[in-house]
């Protein structure tokens, strides 16, 4: 995986070593399957790992959109129930005071936290909030299978090994589903 704003990569063996580290973080501090976990980074590495350390732990994101007005990110977060927030690349610039953190780790856990695999395809893997009819943002749980079904055989194009996948749209966005998983 390469990062061209950086000109940073990982091996796929690297990323599974740093999502490990975030999801024993994450353990630690109480986290368990079913438990919501905010991730505010730009598109990078830092946002591929946060994801995958996030689902390792079992716990379902939510993506924080960069550019959004601090009271709007305040207002996910407390809908949400003030989960801690994985910060990666300086992102945290709009969070609230005070608010817990944990940065993205830069290496392996120092212990393997043996996670099996998720079995549960209705289990949620991440919170969506739209802009809403009303303006004020609507949390939406997308499961594990609603991810599988986007990027599994879509019938509205076709990835192939070798193809690659722009990462660009904004973390919250919904088009991150298909660009990072896919």
């Amino acid at each position: 995986m390469l990062d061209r704003r950086t000109g940073g990569s990982l091996t796929y063996g690297e990323l599974w070593q740093r999502a490990g580290a975030l999801a024993a973080d994450l353990a630690d501090r109480g986290v368990r399957p079913g438990s919501l976990v905010a991730v505010a980074a730009r598109p990078s590495i830092d946002l591929v790992v946060a994801l995958t350390g996030v689902l390792r732990a079992g716990a379902a994101y939510v993506p924080l959109d960069p550019h959004a007005p601090a009271a709007r990110v305040a207002t996910i977060l407390r809908d949400c129930g003030d989960p801690p927030v994985v910060v990666g690349d300086g992102a945290a610039d709009r969070l609230p005071a005070g608010h817990p953190v944990l940065p993205v780790p830069v290496g392996p856990a120092a212990h393997d936290l043996g996670l099996p695999p998720a079995d549960d395809d209705e289990a949620v893997a991440y919170v969506s909030f739209t802009s809403g009819s009303t303006g004020k943002p609507k949390g939406v749980l997308v499961p594990h299978r609603a991810i599988a079904r986007l990027v599994v055989s879509p019938n509205y194009c076709t990835v192939e090994p070798g193809d690659r996948v722009a990462g660009m749209a904004n973390p919250a966005f919904d088009a991150t589903t298909f660009e990072l998983w896919g």
